[in-house]
């Protein structure tokens, strides 16, 4: 692998972990706001007279006890998210459009270059074997016009 490869391997690979890690996170509070009791969802508890409550929370395997302070974490995170969600639809779904559409047309264009790449190396191979029939028609040539007349030169033998 190329240096550039290893480096967004290696930038995918911390991508996909901080995913995952997210992930992890996300459902470890949905399990916790599930299994809240029910009467502490709907606000029956009262915070003087919840002592029957608080027992049945104790013994139930599938509740949670609330914590004030965690519950105050998930709404400040949830408040948050209003941030993080574009306000105007719109205008984000026209600009990931147009930066899908700029990455497929890299993509072209680097196909096209590649096209033409190949091109030159298919034309610098067929001039080379243009080049060498003719050199080799030249010497077929050289040699038949120099037997084809019938002048002696120096050195010929005369039988």
């Amino acid at each position: 692998l190329s240096r550039e490869e290893e480096e967004m391997l290696a930038s995918l690979t911390a991508k996909a972990n901080a995913i995952k890690m997210l992930h992890s996170r996300i459902q470890l509070i949905t399990t916790y706001l599930q299994r809240l009791p029910t009467s502490f969802i709907y606000g029956d508890a009262q915070d003087g007279g919840a002592t029957s409550d608080e027992e049945s929370m104790d013994t139930d395997p599938n509740n949670t006890i609330p914590s004030l302070n965690i519950l105050r974490q998930i709404q400040a995170l949830v408040s948050r998210l209003g941030l993080v969600i574009p306000s105007d639809r719109e205008a984000f779904n026209r600009e990931v459009q147009s930066e899908t559409n700029n990455v497929h047309l890299l993509g072209l264009l680097n196909s096209i270059m590649q096209g033409v790449v190949q091109a030159k190396d298919v034309g610098r191979k067929f001039h080379a074997i243009e080049a060498s029939k003719v050199a080799a028609r030249r010497g077929t040539v050289e040699y038949s016009t120099g037997s084809s007349f019938s002048i002696s030169g120096t050195g010929d033998l005369h039988v």
